[in-house]
């Protein structure tokens, strides 16, 4: 899966703009360090991480993002982000909800394609009733062999 939005030059900036002077460790009011991907994804709450990959609508970090105030379990927060000032604008919320969505990916450079386009399985395989794993062998585009165990 290719990430559509890129952290370092969308994301981060959002948070430079709108959430380091609350968040980041040379300031260091908030648990949550907003400052690079690394200490974002390695932020935790009450409710456990703060980035759901996949799951924008569960994740802590998009819920205080909303236009209205939530109430968070378990967190000493009740309100929205950020705090005493306009909420973020709908296009920025969007880039964020989409961001976590497509796997909450820190840069392009890390995104990979896991599906080959192209492959060819061994049909070879028989069941085996002493061993309930198959490996499958298949070649991807650039004709490497790869391995999959089922």
């Amino acid at each position: 899966m290719f990430g559509q939005i890129d952290y370092l030059q969308e994301i981060q900036p959002i948070f430079n703009n709108h959430c380091i002077s609350c968040h980041s460790g040379t300031y260091g009011s908030g648990a949550l360090e907003l400052d690079s991907f690394e200490r974002l994804i390695e932020g935790d709450s009450n409710n456990g991480p703060v980035v759901l990959p996949f799951n924008a609508d569960s994740s802590l970090l998009y819920k205080v993002l909303l236009r209205d105030s939530v109430i968070v379990p378990n967190e000493p927060i009740c309100c929205r982000m950020p705090k005493n000032a306009d909420p973020l604008p709908i296009d920025q919320r969007t880039v964020v909800y989409d961001w976590i969505n497509e796997g909450a990916i820190g840069s392009s450079s890390l995104a990979v394609n896991p599906t080959p386009l192209n492959y060819k399985i061994n049909l070879r395989t028989y069941p085996n009733p002493f061993n309930n794993s198959v490996r499958i062998s298949f070649l991807s585009d650039d004709n490497r062999q790869k391995n999959t165990n089922l």
